[in-house]
């Protein structure tokens, strides 16, 4: 099985950015429109969770694409190349380079990507993204150093 962790760590006014780390092979950078509650076609993050994801025939594009399926509510949420979250429109834009609301070598890192696919799905493996929130860790990170903290001054006060 072929698994894209999809990390969003950075968020602005109206970008998402984040790691996608490729089964144990490669990292890249991604870019993603807002993250919201619920999602509103061409202007919101995909929701967190876990899709299988496939090559198909992108009638935009005019050629084959993965797209993240069972998006609940929602068809046609492509992985492709673009630099700002004007070219996301919903979709999830990859990146081998990234600055602060942008990302950078995203040719360089699609091509990167569709290949290891590509290898994925002659193999016939299953391929899956998981998209997860890292700042629900650190929070949880923060909250065992509050614990751990109010622990020592406990017991240096016994």
């Amino acid at each position: 099985m072929l698994v894209l962790k999809l990390r969003r760590r950075w968020y602005g006014l109206d970008v998402t950015q984040g790691t996608l780390k490729v089964g144990n092979r490669y990292t890249l950078y991604t870019l993603e429109d807002k993250v919201r509650s619920t999602k509103i076609p061409k202007i919101t993050a995909i929701p967190y969770g876990t899709y299988p994801v496939d090559l198909t025939w992108s009638p935009k594009f005019q050629k084959l694409m993965p797209i993240i399926q069972n998006v609940p509510g929602f068809e046609g949420i492509r992985i492709h190349k673009g630099n700002t979250p004007d070219d996301t429109e919903g979709c999830l834009l990859v990146g081998s380079k990234m600055r602060e609301g942008i990302i950078l070598e995203s040719k360089k890192a699609f091509d990167k990507l569709i290949n290891t696919i590509r290898e994925a799905k002659d193999k016939e493996e299953p391929i899956v993204i998981k998209i997860t929130d890292e700042r629900e860790k650190l929070i949880v990170i923060g909250l065992l150093g509050v614990i751990g903290i109010a622990a020592i001054i406990w017991l240096l006060n016994k």
